[in-house]
């Protein structure tokens, strides 16, 4: 019956899910560690995003198998096909992101560390956790709810929208300005719908999610290592303007964009979802 209700509103579902797993995030597991184990802020901090992410992800696996998306949702492990696809987010990323050209400037003894390692193990959770949530789940519901009356672009574009907007979370963090979060917002929906046309067309989640843990890895390992990479938030975009907001959010659509929706609108117009 509750899955019945699950399929008939997905996309309610799907809103309800995130704000689950937005709560649930905030259990305060890393202080208990920290206080009864005596572990440190940040190894208390990773262990416990690992253990809540683990958990969610055996839920979203669980969810999918008995909603019956486990195949158009690619969680079958040996089946993928056409892998080269994968290739163009892997380059893409590589070529984008500056996170790893920075990683050779840490201290050798401070990466080649139980932190460092409990992280890595951190950010594959995190792949799993948002490639299963939002395209094994999210999407497979959508499609199969509204492929037929709606069409492919615009259930892909739905599930990759709430994909970008779930990063509004980051509104009122630190280490994070205003023009930073609506940028990335913008980013994640278009990667979002790339990582969702790819699932479409090589029928498994497997791959996004590795390039999704490199991602994650590469991008927040700083965080780790403040005594190497300073706190590039300043005041001023804190403080942006709206039309600052607005011109950085189109730049960066205009620079993640381009390279993310038209190979996916390609992709699209090539492969569609097999039940």
């Amino acid at each position: 019956m509750y899955f019945k209700i699950i399929q008939k509103n997905p996309v309610i579902f799907s809103i309800f899910f995130f704000l689950l797993v937005v709560l649930i995030h905030k259990i305060p597991l890393a202080y208990f560690l920290q206080k009864d184990f005596s572990i440190s802020l940040i190894l208390s901090t990773i262990i416990s995003k690992l253990l809540l992410n683990t958990i969610l992800v055996l839920i979203g696996y669980y969810l999918c198998f008995k909603t019956d998306n486990f195949n158009i949702g690619g969680l079958y492990l040996f089946k993928i096909r056409r892998p080269y696809l994968y290739i163009i987010p892997l380059i893409y990323l590589l070529l984008m992101s500056n996170y790893f050209r920075k990683l050779h400037t840490i201290n050798q003894n401070d990466f080649l560390s139980l932190t460092i390692l409990l992280f890595f193990i951190k950010s594959i959770s995190v792949g799993f956790l948002e490639e299963i949530t939002f395209r094994s789940l999210f999407q497979s519901l959508i499609l199969r709810k509204y492929y037929l009356s709606h069409g492919i672009y615009v259930c892909v574009a739905i599930s990759s929208l709430m994909f970008g907007l779930g990063h509004l979370i980051n509104l009122g963090n630190a280490n994070y300005s205003l023009i930073g979060v609506f940028s990335q917002v913008v980013m994640a929906s278009c990667i979002g719908f790339f990582f969702g046309s790819l699932l479409i067309a090589t029928q498994s989640v497997y791959p996004a999610v590795l390039i999704h843990s490199l991602n994650h890895f590469s991008t927040f390992i700083t965080e780790l290592f403040p005594q190497y990479y300073a706190n590039n938030v300043s005041s001023r975009m804190i403080n942006s303007s709206t039309l600052e907001i607005i011109g950085s959010s189109v730049i960066t659509l205009l620079i993640f964009g381009l390279p993310t929706i038209l190979p996916s609108i390609y992709i699209l117009n090539r492969f569609k979802p097999t039940y």
